[in-house]
């Protein structure tokens, strides 16, 4: 997956992040059902929380500053 950052205005990172929030968790999915390993799809599991949560961060930003 490729994210291009390249956008018009500060709302639309969260979306991007996002995106690659869900890719990664989907990801982490994919991985613990084709290894049979829990564990296996760890790191892609914290690494699209942190995404979110950044995501997140990002909106109460704008919305508080008004940056939309």
């Amino acid at each position: 997956m490729k994210l291009d950052l390249d956008v018009a205005q500060a709302k639309d990172v969260a979306d991007i992040l996002r995106r690659a929030a869900d890719a990664y968790a989907e990801s982490a999915q994919d991985c613990v059902a084709n290894w049979q390993d829990k564990n296996c799809g760890r790191a892609w599991t914290r690494i699209a929380g942190v995404l979110e949560t950044a995501a997140v961060r990002i909106e109460q930003i704008v919305n508080q500053e008004g940056l939309a």
